[in-house]
């Protein structure tokens, strides 16, 4: 293991991904290849690529080299529509690759009024803000389904926007969700509270920053995470590196040494740390020795199993990735960013119906069926969330997730449920996938 050697002085090779998104070298475009497809016609020509397996890699710049022409279509204007903005860092480092420095190939920084608000879900649909509704405990919510919970965690931040925890809560919840821009909003409102007390959620944030492919801003949060650590923020005197990259990573190999020197085994939140900042430099062996080593510290930690998957991923170990992930939703079966992490593993390996039942089973999780009568909660935040008599309550569903089955209806040559897909129709897959 990684950081037994290091400990020890040795060298290792070690790897990454994070939920289907880009290498540091791909463009914004690439890094959300599944957000948006151009039509029947422009699925056939790429089918043939994508079902002999071809890496995602491949594939994405395939289709984008074939659709490029449709630059005034309106799934192309669509696509614009969705796409984050951007400002480009790609000007020569500043010697000193402190924060705010840039550097060539340091990748984007997140638009200065990108995820700035939360968006909440609206007032009739959400039960917890009642005046009826009871108050739960911490520990009732995470007994919650995701998508229960999080309205939950709605209802306690507008009830006290100044409670740090709750939007940290809300935040890492988002992120289970596949919903990066919703956590980021929270997150940052969390750290902005309460920075030094709620220290993790600046890995958090580096997370979904990574995931988002805003690189800039994920280096800004694993610095301020040093920054804010009592124990570790000795170690930014010691900085030395010749890029921004590089400073970060010496920093937290110091409080690797350190951590193994005083404790006697790793700290796990340096590892997770290491592990996201090598996975924004695509060395995927060392990211996943990281992992690994804090999964060994934290064997119940349902995320960081996803984290381990997605590395192995990006590391073209598509079994060992779904090994991984079929851990993290063993630990939290509603854990839509695991299933649907799952399903493009499974399309690599070319098994596109079982993908199709990852994706169906991640959108059934975030699609709500609710029943029954007037929507009141327990004491226990048991009842469904209604609004009204029944019918359907949708949660935010992820683009991702509709449009990647999208695409997989098309390789499994099933055009009406292309056409379920572009209505968001679940009902029309009842009796043909198990999910």
């Amino acid at each position: 293991m990684w950081s037994q050697e290091f400990a020890k002085g040795l060298e290792s090779q070690w790897a990454e991904e994070f939920d289907g998104k880009a290498a540091p070298g791909e463009s914004a475009d690439q890094s959300n290849w599944a957000n948006q497809f151009a039509g029947d016609e422009e699925f056939r020509e790429l089918e043939e690529a994508f079902s002999n397996s071809r890496s995602m890699e491949d594939w994405v710049h395939e289709y984008r080299k074939n659709t490029a022409h449709l630059s005034n279509e309106p799934s192309d204007l669509e696509w614009d529509a969705m796409a984050k903005a951007w400002t480009e860092h790609g000007q020569e480092a500043s010697s000193s690759a402190g924060r705010g420095a840039t550097e060539v190939g340091s990748g984007y920084r997140a638009d200065p009024e990108a995820y700035q608000n939360y968006d909440f879900h609206d007032a009739d649909v959400n039960p917890y803000l009642r005046a009826s509704a009871p108050s739960l405990t911490d520990e009732q919510i995470r007994q919650l389904d995701l998508s229960e919970a999080v309205l939950a965690l709605e209802a306690r931040v507008q009830r006290n926007p100044q409670d740090a925890r709750a939007w940290y809560q809300l935040g890492v919840r988002q992120q289970e969700n596949e919903q990066d821009g919703l956590a980021i909003a929270s997150l940052r409102k969390a750290v902005e509270l309460n920075p030094t007390e709620l220290n993790n959620a600046w890995i958090d944030l580096a997370v979904s920053f990574t995931n988002e492919n805003c690189r800039v801003d994920a280096y800004d949060a694993l610095q301020s995470w040093i920054e804010t650590h009592p124990e570790y923020r000795q170690f930014l005197n010691n900085n030395d590196g010749s890029s921004r990259h590089q400073s970060i990573e010496n920093v937290f190999l110091e409080a690797a040494r350190h951590s193994s020197a005083s404790h006697r085994d790793a700290d796990a939140e340096v590892q997770i740390a290491l592990g996201v900042l090598f996975h924004i430099a695509e060395d995927y062996d060392k990211a996943t020795d990281c992992f690994q080593t804090a999964l060994n510290l934290r064997p119940q930690e349902y995320m960081l199993w996803n984290k381990l998957g997605a590395t192995l991923a990006n590391a073209r170990q598509p079994q060992r990735a779904m090994d991984a992930y079929f851990t993290a939703l063993e630990l939290n079966p509603s854990y839509i960013r695991a299933r649907y992490n799952l399903a493009i593993s499974s399309i690599n390996l070319g098994l596109h119906r079982e993908a199709a039942e990852h994706l169906l089973g991640a959108l059934a999780l975030q699609t709500r069926a609710t029943k029954g009568g007037e929507g009141e909660l327990d004491g226990k935040g048991k009842e469904p969330a209604v609004s009204g008599g029944g019918g359907l309550l949708h949660n935010r569903i992820s683009s991702n997730l509709w449009n990647t089955l999208k695409m997989t209806m098309q390789i499994l040559d099933q055009p009406d449920l292309i056409n379920a897909c572009d209505h968001q129709d679940l009902d029309a897959f009842q009796g043909k996938f198990d999910f």
